[in-house]
């Protein structure tokens, strides 16, 4: 006896919102036993169809559901049977079939090396379907359908890009102002618009997209080569002449058949013709009399209008003191450096600007001896105007090389004690190996009225006590010493042999 298909499906429990179309399952076997179609919500009375089914777990309704909301209850789906389904699917069909494009299709006459296309709504026609374009329609790279087209025949490309004899659309060219796109063209001296005295060519035309095109012409004629430029809009730019290689002296030239005929045609002078003739370098500076630069020597001005560049060394002086001169760009005298410059001593080396103005280092400067000076600032951008106005501060003067430290420390029990070294970033043992005459100067208490007493500094270090014994204020502390390093001592003109400074000198003779 054969199956008899369920009327229903209720295995399992399910959740719906209300209005919801998405339904979800749990302990459910939809997919396989429920159909589009089917029927959701028949346990409520009603029954919603079934869009889709999506898994064991998941269906969509074709509607918002219209019955109420629940969560993991029991269900049941109503069956829809087969016939009812089947009429429904061959309602569709017959649907699709209104807009008469089956009907087309089937009025068709079929064909060798045809195949149908539309040519409006409903309607459709034949055309043809060569072997040669099926295997286009067959290749599956761009290498395979490039090589099925094959060479493109000479016939096929536009004049532009023809081989340019005696045929093609105007030749030769009318008027080169109309060639804009890529490709040649023959122009000869009639054509409109070539460079001056060409007596007719090639014209190369390369076009970028129509914003800007480029054209060189080129004359077997007399080797020469021109180019010129025109922008999105007219006009042309001028036409250039591209230096050649080859020009007609040379040319003449190498039809001479004698070495002497073509130095000759050169203007090659006897001197000259060492010159060519020379084996060496050597040789040809002989025959021009002129020494070799390298370790040359000069008694009097050098002058150049470029560039002077040494790879080593350039000796300036000896018989006399050395300088450099500077001019600026109207051939003006803006200053010198060399020996005696603005001290008149023989052994210094002296920096002269004649109008006035400074000399700028746009980068640090290390000094390895002592420096001496008029007077000294420090010279920076506003910190509160950089763009218009420029601070600048004094240095401190003395008549000793003093160092200044200072500080603050906080007490403990009426006591600090103040490592210099620690409170400055410097290795223990620098302060002591690099000053002398070392003092406190200065103990200001910054939070009471406390008196206060240093000790002497010893290796670096000293004690701060006030006179009460409890206190824990804030002190701030000067320490002024004098340098006692190696370079003071033995390397520093303006100091005496123990590295104290001499105030007072005599001056010294130019």
């Amino acid at each position: 006896m054969p199956d008899i298909l369920p009327s229903f499906y209720n295995a399992g429990n399910a959740t719906v919102a209300a209005g919801g179309t998405a339904v979800t399952g749990i302990g459910t076997l939809w997919a396989g036993n429920v159909y589009p179609g089917d029927l959701w919500g028949t346990h409520k009375g009603v029954g919603v169809r079934i869009l889709s089914v999506n898994s064991n777990t998941s269906i969509t309704l074709a509607y918002p559901w219209t019955g109420p909301a629940q969560t993991a209850a029991a269900y049941e789906i109503g069956i829809t049977a087969d016939t009812a389904r089947m009429q429904g699917t061959t309602r569709e069909m017959l649907e699709q079939l209104k807009n008469g494009v089956l009907s087309a299709f089937s009025g068709l006459a079929g064909a060798a090396d045809k195949i149908g296309y539309f040519t409006g709504a409903g309607t459709m026609a034949l055309t043809s379907l060569t072997a040669f374009a099926r295997a286009r329609l067959a290749d599956t790279t761009a290498a395979q359908a490039y090589a099925g087209l094959g060479v493109i025949p000479d016939g096929s490309l536009p004049d532009r890009l023809k081989y340019l004899g005696s045929r093609g659309a105007e030749y030769p060219l009318v008027d080169c102002d109309s060639f804009r796109e890529n490709g040649w063209r023959y122009i000869n001296n009639t054509t409109l618009n070539i460079p001056t005295g060409f007596p007719g060519g090639m014209l190369l035309a390369m076009s970028q997209e129509g914003n800007q095109t480029i054209q060189i012409a080129w004359s077997k004629t007399n080797l020469k080569t021109h180019i010129r430029v025109r922008p999105a809009s007219p006009p042309w730019g001028a036409w250039r002449e591209i230096p050649s290689d080859v020009s007609a002296l040379w040319l003449s030239i190498l039809a001479l058949t004698t070495t002497a005929a073509s130095r000759s045609a050169l203007g090659i002078t006897a001197t000259g013709d060492s010159v060519v003739t020379a084996a060496n370098v050597g040789a040809a500076r002989t025959a021009i009399g002129a020494a070799a630069l390298a370790g040359a020597a000069f008694t009097g001005d050098v002058s150049t209008t470029g560039l002077l560049s040494a790879k080593a060394s350039i000796l300036i002086g000896g018989s006399a003191n050395g300088k450099h001169y500077w001019y600026n760009s109207s051939n003006v005298y803006v200053g010198e450096i060399g020996v005696g410059v603005v001290s008149g001593f023989g052994n210094s080396i002296g920096f002269y600007n004649n109008v006035g103005g400074h000399w700028n280092f746009n980068n640090n400067v290390i000094i390895y001896g002592s420096i001496s000076k008029g007077s000294g600032t420090f010279l920076i951008d506003h910190p509160l105007d950089p763009e218009n106005r420029d601070l600048a501060h004094g240095f401190v003067e003395s008549p000793r090389y003093e160092l200044i430290y200072r500080g603050t420390a906080r007490l403990v029990g009426g006591h600090a004690i103040v490592d210099i070294d620690d409170t400055s970033d410097m290795t223990t043992g620098t302060f002591a190996a690099l000053t002398t005459n070392a003092i406190v100067t200065a103990l200001q208490n910054q939070d009471g009225f406390a008196r206060l007493k240093p000790s002497p500094i010893v290796d670096g270090a000293f004690e701060i006590t006030c006179e009460d014994a409890s206190s824990t204020d804030l002190i701030s502390w000067v320490v002024i010493a004098e340098r006692n390093d190696a370079f003071v001592k033995h390397m520093d003109d303006n100091c005496d042999a123990e590295g104290r400074f001499i105030p007072e000198r005599e001056k010294e003779d130019a």
